[in-house]
């Protein structure tokens, strides 16, 4: 309690002149407040005074409803606070650190809908809670907004990050703010899925539910797992007639492969990718990472001394009995835009 108060009157003082100005009939209540809780600090006084005092935690919502860009980062990676007065003239204090949540009443001293996520005079509160005020989670959203302008007018900002992620990769594979950034690219990309052909949306899907190499280490999964949202980015963001060109290729192949019974590839190449899609018929593993090495050995012999980009080999292969540990091929199956006949012999 002594924490969240302590928070709260630091909101208070740094906000107060200027609330004070715009809205001179709530100094009253701000000056009550402030006085309970600053001698309840100094040892004056054993009472928190009438005020409530709310906590509680935001997880990252990947499920949830369309949200504002920047507004996860806000959430879990910000800090922000600031002394409220809404739309119905609730005043209160608001402070923010990642993932956590406090709001400390000023006027009315209780808020309608937040009885969950109290605080009790002990300090203590509740592990599951539900906060029923729609008009916060509106406030929520135009905070992370005006957030995301101030940082958008200030270019030496992001200077700073990627300076600061060259300088120390690993701090910035291991921390938080990577695991943010692959979970919002995965969000963005699954709103431009509606727009793309099945194939490409097959081609992502693969990259997406990818499983960890068990023969590399966590850091170098990180590596891997950062090179992976760099490639579904690169064949979200493909223009309609590229993304269109992949697909009729890949839908080709597979034609070709189902009447012939032999193995077929195509290539395509995008900013980042040069790739191949190969229908693979072999039932060995051995077989299929023989055939898979040997294009990826010809798109690197191809390739320019310069070129920088990933290569690829997505492979379709023939599957006799379902296997959890490579989901990835049933599921890119399902999502191809051809008829089932053509994988009557498959």
């Amino acid at each position: 309690m002594r924490f969240i108060i302590s928070l709260s009157w630091r909101t208070l003082k740094t906000g107060y002149e200027e609330q004070i100005r715009y809205s001179p009939w709530i100094k009253e209540h701000v000056d009550k407040a402030e006085e309970q809780w600053r001698m309840f600090l100094l040892n004056e006084s054993p009472d928190t005074g009438a005020s409530e005092h709310y906590m509680f935690f935001l997880d990252y919502l990947s499920n949830g409803p369309d949200l504002p860009s920047r507004f996860q980062w806000y959430t879990l990676r910000g800090t922000d606070s600031t002394l409220v007065i809404n739309k119905s003239d609730i005043v209160y204090a608001y402070t923010h650190i990642p993932w956590v949540f406090f709001v400390s009443t000023i006027f009315p001293v209780q808020l309608s809908g937040w009885q969950a996520v109290r605080i009790d005079k002990q300090g203590k509160t509740a592990v599951a809670f539900k906060l029923g005020d729609g008009e916060f989670g509106r406030f929520l959203i135009d905070r992370s907004q005006i957030g995301l302008s101030a940082e958008q007018k200030n270019a030496k900002v992001d200077e700073k990050i990627v300076k600061s992620i060259t300088k120390h990769p690993e701090r910035f594979l291991t921390s938080e703010s990577f695991k943010l950034m692959i979970e919002e690219s995965k969000r963005k990309r699954s709103h431009k899925l509606k727009d793309l052909p099945k194939a490409v949306v097959g081609l992502i899907d693969v990259i997406d539910r990818s499983l960890d190499n068990p023969t590399l280490d966590s850091l170098q999964q990180k590596v891997v797992a950062y090179a992976h949202n760099l490639i579904a980015n690169d064949l979200a963001n493909l223009t309609s007639d590229k993304a269109t060109e992949i697909d009729s290729s890949i839908s080709r192949i597979l034609a070709i492969a189902s009447v012939t019974h032999l193995d077929f590839h195509c290539r395509f190449e995008t900013d980042r990718i040069n790739a191949a899609f190969l229908v693979c018929l072999p039932e060995t593993k051995e077989e299929q990472i023989r055939l898979a090495s040997e294009i990826l050995n010809e798109i690197k012999n191809k390739r320019m001394s310069n070129d920088k980009r990933f290569m690829l080999c997505f492979l379709l292969i023939r599957m006799t009995q379902y296997c959890p540990a490579r989901h990835y091929t049933t599921s890119m199956r399902a999502d191809l835009p051809i008829n089932n006949n053509h994988f009557i012999n498959w």
